[in-house]
């Protein structure tokens, strides 16, 4: 977990909780991960692979491995609609995280 920037804080406790709870998702090219007005309640971690963000047909990213997309999560906050499309350009594998498996964490820890 050490890898994703945004868990690097976490104490050993919460790591070993979050691994527990992440799940894996592979991909293959073409495959679309959501459309602009999808609702998002997970946030993903690429692993490996290379995702394009598309708004209104226009290529506005390219994501690869080490970064995060997806809903940005507050203990309140309940999923939203996404705002672009996030389409797999390559092979892809993701390590996801649901908005509940990460507010049972925060109760947690």
């Amino acid at each position: 977990l050490n890898r994703w920037p945004v868990l690097r804080g976490a104490s050993t406790g919460c790591q070993r909780a979050l691994s527990a709870r992440l799940q894996r998702l592979a991909l293959c090219p073409g495959d679309t991960i959501y459309h602009t007005g999808d609702f998002v309640g997970e946030i993903y971690f690429v692993v490996r692979g290379h995702i394009k963000v598309t708004k209104n047909n226009r290529l506005i990213g390219i994501l690869t491995s080490g970064d995060v997309f997806g809903e940005q999560f507050w203990p309140t906050r309940v999923a939203r609609k996404s705002k672009a499309t996030v389409q797999a350009l390559t092979y892809c594998e993701f390590e996801l995280l649901s908005h509940k498996n990460l507010n049972e964490i925060f109760i947690e820890f």
